[in-house]
């Protein structure tokens, strides 16, 4: 998974996650009324790529809860118009292409509300529940306040604040564990426990070399953290709420971040 629709170049033996996002170059969001040449751009380009890839599977949109400008930044209102769009045209070429829902930042509640918003605006629209062949997310332990490090507010909600996490919680196992339980049970109340869950982003974000000036953690910090949440996601399970198919387990596939990435 590097971001993109399409592989840069092949990779015997590695599934490619593709990943639709939802504002082009210019940052104009693609199913605008505003902006139809940008519309049908998107269109054309995502049709050559489902065409080229059957039967491989797609994320729609990434991060669209985030008000930060490099992500998809949505309204669950444009979210949901979005996803009915791709679905139907993905599914029209491809009915062998999965589809994954969702991709928000980290599953807390003011999150989940965001998605409750999702869906609510999608049986509006369209009368029933949005389809999907996977949720996704990503599970970042990150602050929930308006102007503050984190992530801030979704777009569309009216809160102040959230999850107010210190820098010291952001690699917390306890927290990591207890949030995609959390999920999985919100998933299982809108019905959809039935579908495999996949963290398709998530790690340690404090950086360990403090030339650019930012808080750091050690190296040996997080490769704790992630040998922690490795051990976490092969064995958390809950036949409550947890995927039938996979022996009650929370989780089905998980992407850390980053092993492609030099942000820092």
């Amino acid at each position: 998974l590097d971001w993109g629709l399409a592989p840069a170049a092949p990779a015997p033996g590695v599934q490619y996650i593709h990943v639709i996002r939802l504002r082009d170059a210019n940052r104009q969001f693609v199913y605008s009324p505003d902006a139809p040449q940008a519309q049908t751009q998107f269109e054309d380009t995502l049709r050559a790529a489902v065409s080229r890839y059957p039967g491989e599977a797609w994320l729609v949109g990434n991060e669209p809860d985030t008000a930060f400008e490099t992500q998809d930044n949505l309204t669950p209102q444009q979210y949901a118009l979005a996803y009915h769009h791709i679905w139907a045209l993905v599914k029209s070429l491809d009915p062998g292409a999965q589809l994954g829902i969702g991709t928000i930042v980290q599953p807390t509640p003011l999150r989940m509300a965001w998605l409750d918003d999702v869906l609510s605006e999608y049986r509006i629209r369209y009368g029933l529940t949005p389809p999907s062949d996977f949720w996704s997310i990503h599970s970042f332990i990150l602050r929930e306040q308006r102007g503050d490090w984190g992530t801030g507010i979704p777009p569309g909600l009216a809160a102040e604040s959230g999850e107010l996490y210190t820098l010291e919680q952001t690699d917390d196992l306890g927290i990591f564990g207890a949030r995609l339980l959390a999920f999985r049970l919100w998933m299982a109340d809108h019905g959809q426990q039935t579908k495999p869950l996949w963290i398709t982003e998530y790690g340690s974000l404090l950086p360990h070399d403090g030339q650019a000036g930012f808080v750091t953690q050690p190296i040996e910090r997080a490769r704790d953290y992630m040998l922690g949440t490795f051990d976490t996601l092969l064995t958390a399970a809950d036949p409550r709420v947890g995927y039938p198919y996979d022996n009650g387990k929370l989780v089905q596939r998980w992407f850390w971040y980053s092993l492609n990435d030099d942000l820092w």
